[in-house]
């Protein structure tokens, strides 16, 4: 039997279905992965080979598989293999193991278009096992030094990087319906009560006068502004109604800023509109706090 697989939940299935013994050649593993395809089964051995140097795996799903007694995991360099490989049948595709790629319910805005084939041909079988045998050969076992060292770099490069939502380009429904895609942006949102006094006015004044390039706004009384953040800007006056600032989106300088006026400087979130204020309105109206004065 050989057929063509175009819904990934059946590649979950059968996974999961599998009472015997596993070799697994598949590039870039996600977040939840393992419990996703059941790997958990101790009435089985599983072997995976993966792929680390790219940072495109998610390391804290490393880690688990290491802690799983009856997985072993190696890392071979610049691997793209997805192939999964039983005693009697080999899935060969495009689905790495991750939400996205084996379309797992409840992650359909994570989702690509994957395809794959699904044979019992022993002579593709015993193919398969000859060039998995010589992969893990050639792979490296994982020490934790540099798991530590990529999950550092795939940190910084997540503040770096929006999400991609090929739907939602309101921030406001991105931020409600997937919120873990964000939860390393260091993203804040603030209300804001009171305006800056006229001597904070002159303060901000002369500032922009020596900002060279670029334009500046200030807050007041914050001194733990966070650094190096990411700040969507409303103000909500008592009797004025609530309404985003404008420009309504700021970012923070990388070092703290001491004294009275902390300064932050217009950005955007490409792709991304901040959605109806209405929405922000009643996300806000109960847990509105001052977070400084308003920017000018």
């Amino acid at each position: 039997m050989t057929k063509l697989i175009e819904d990934q939940s059946e590649l979950v299935k059968w996974v999961n279905d599998q009472d015997g013994d596993l070799d697994l050649a598949v590039a870039f593993w996600g977040h939840e992965a393992s419990a996703f395809l059941g790997l958990k089964k101790t009435r089985r051995r599983v072997r995976i080979v993966l792929e680390i140097s790219r940072g495109a795996t998610n390391i804290k799903e490393v880690r688990k598989l290491l802690k799983m007694p009856q997985v072993e995991v190696k890392s071979y360099e610049r691997l793209h293999a997805k192939a999964y490989i039983s005693a009697s049948e080999v899935i060969v595709g495009s689905a790495n193991a991750s939400a996205g790629g084996l379309g797992i319910v409840g992650f359909e805005n994570k989702h690509w278009k994957e395809l794959g084939i699904q044979t019992r041909s022993k002579e593709v079988i015993q193919q398969a096992k000859s060039w998995f045998e010589e992969l893990w050969l050639s792979a490296e076992q994982i020490n934790s030094s540099e798991l530590d060292r990529i999950e550092r770099l795939q940190k910084a490069r997540a503040k770096l990087t929006l999400p991609m939502d090929g739907k939602a380009k309101d921030i406001f429904d991105s931020f409600k319906h997937h919120p873990e895609e964000w939860k390393d942006h260091n993203i804040w949102i603030t209300v804001v009560t009171s305006g800056l006094s006229e001597e904070q006015k002159a303060m901000l004044k002369e500032r922009q006068n020596e900002q060279s390039e670029g334009a500046v706004y200030a807050y007041a009384e914050w001194p733990a502004i966070p650094k190096d953040a990411t700040i969507i800007s409303f103000t909500w006056y008592t009797g004025d109604g609530f309404e985003a600032d404008v420009p309504p989106i700021y970012r923070t300088p990388s070092v703290a800023q001491k004294g009275m006026m902390q300064y932050v400087f217009p950005t955007e979130l490409p792709g991304y509109g901040i959605g109806e204020v209405a929405k922000w309105r009643t996300a806000t109206q109960k847990g509105r706090r001052l977070r400084g004065s308003r920017p000018y």
